[in-house]
């Protein structure tokens, strides 16, 4: 139809989420307060790109990064792997398995 938009010629999604939660995933890590993200470890086939690897740019505001740290330990005891503990780090890796 005239009114659809074009599909995109790749689609990308984190884990083994679809496109439209993978997207939300990141607008919550910023609603949180993440200052970026990235995403690392591409995988690559055809015209989709998958990752299962996010790394946050942590803020320096205490209760954002309590917010950011407790979803982060979520996604790592669903992971079987211990939490990380905030030192003061710049940085954060959220794993999805």
């Amino acid at each position: 139809h005239r009114n659809r938009p074009p599909k995109p010629d790749i689609e990308r999604n984190v884990g083994e989420l679809s496109i439209s939660d993978s997207v939300k995933l990141i607008q919550d890590l910023y609603s949180l307060g993440a200052k970026e993200v990235f995403v690392v470890d591409i995988t690559k086939n055809g015209r989709f790109e998958s990752t299962d690897t996010l790394v946050i740019v942590l803020p320096d505001a205490a209760g954002q990064r309590r917010r950011l740290f407790r979803y982060a330990a979520e996604a790592d005891r669903n992971n079987g792997v211990d939490p990380d503990v905030d030192f003061g780090q710049a940085h954060l890796m959220i794993w999805f398995d």
